[in-house]
């Protein structure tokens, strides 16, 4: 998929949204709109690759909280991407960490067993 196609725009079983470096008031909104278009009948699981990202602010927290509870609605299995401490703590101290499947490989999220990936996990 080129740089000029969003992800969330393809029609498969999963759609990855790949993230940029920083997430903060200059384009959490355009991101959750990025991630809201992930979401519609045909998707089974939204990756939010967040490989890239290195800060995520509270608004970057609060777009994958929403886009959570939407994706729960909605039957999709929501998973998220990072290797990076930085938004690995952000996750554990809201607690999304618990709510969201955290990996730290993208090809661990898109393994059709990563229901019960284990030791891929974070």
């Amino acid at each position: 998929m080129s740089d000029d196609q969003h992800a969330a725009d393809a029609v498969l079983p999963t759609v990855v949204v790949p993230m940029p470096a920083e997430i903060d008031i200059a384009n959490a909104s355009r991101l959750a709109a990025e991630l809201d278009r992930a979401i519609h009948p045909e998707v089974k699981a939204l990756v939010i690759d967040m490989t890239l990202t290195t800060f995520c602010d509270s608004l970057g927290v609060k777009v994958i909280a929403r886009i959570r509870g939407h994706a729960v609605a909605e039957g999709i299995d929501l998973r998220l991407v990072t290797a990076s401490k930085q938004v690995q703590r952000i996750m554990a101290v809201t607690g999304l960490d618990t709510k969201v499947r955290i990996y730290r490989r993208l090809e661990d999220a898109l393994r059709p067993d990563s229901d019960h990936a284990g030791e891929d996990r974070e």
